[in-house]
């Protein structure tokens, strides 16, 4: 039988570096978008006050 390692293979590891870089690439994409809109939010404020 062959030994049981208790670490990761280099393949595995780097799987699990890819996926976490994925989801960090998508987190600070959704952190631009919020901040695009949050920008845009406060552009419309005074638009909107001065038609009234």
């Amino acid at each position: 039988m062959g030994q049981q390692s208790d670490y990761f293979s280099s393949d595995e590891l780097a799987f699990l570096s890819a996926i976490l870089t994925l989801i960090g690439s998508i987190l600070a994409v959704l952190a631009l978008i919020k901040e695009r809109q949050e920008k845009l939010a406060a552009q419309e404020k005074p638009k909107n006050n001065q038609k009234r």
